[in-house]
């Protein structure tokens, strides 16, 4: 990470890590209790947390509460990555710079811009529609840009 940082030209201190116990690294509460033993009293401090995940998405229980947790009570970005993600990748260096990506989106950063568009001589609202439809249920995703360069 810290290599990808530096090509970036992103200017970054030392990352604080901690481990959860092995024992525990498919455990809910073992996360929660190690987020508050090493978090909690520092977050004025904490631009964002990363986590590394055990397994996959599909047969982790903690991705989608600990996702929730993180956004709900503790009010800093995260970014978390299952360790397959980085197991299956044939270059860790495009992962973790499209990781890199995903953080400073969350940061406030633009992650990519359109210039000198020719539809953008005038004002236009650019927009998306989603449809998700997922064990039973329907989800829709509206997202849209007035922003110049359709970046925000």
């Amino acid at each position: 990470m810290q290599k990808v940082i530096s090509q970036a030209k992103i200017q970054c201190g030392e990352p604080r890590v901690f481990v959860v116990p092995r024992e525990g690294e498919r455990n809910f509460q073992t996360w929660i209790d190690a987020i508050q033993t090493n978090v909690k009293d520092k977050a004025d401090s904490i631009q964002i947390l990363i986590f590394l995940l055990p397994g996959k998405k599909t047969d982790t229980k903690i991705y989608a509460p600990l996702k929730s947790y993180l956004s709900s009570s503790l009010g800093i970005p995260s970014q978390v990555v299952l360790n397959q993600t980085i197991e299956k990748g044939k270059n860790i260096l495009s992962i973790v710079s499209k990781v890199l990506l995903q953080i400073t989106a969350k940061l406030g950063a633009r992650p990519w811009v359109m210039d000198k568009l020719p539809l953008f001589t005038e004002p236009v609202l650019v927009s998306s529609l989603v449809v998700e439809k997922k064990s039973g249920s329907n989800n829709i995703f509206f997202t849209y840009s007035i922003d110049p360069r359709a970046s925000k």
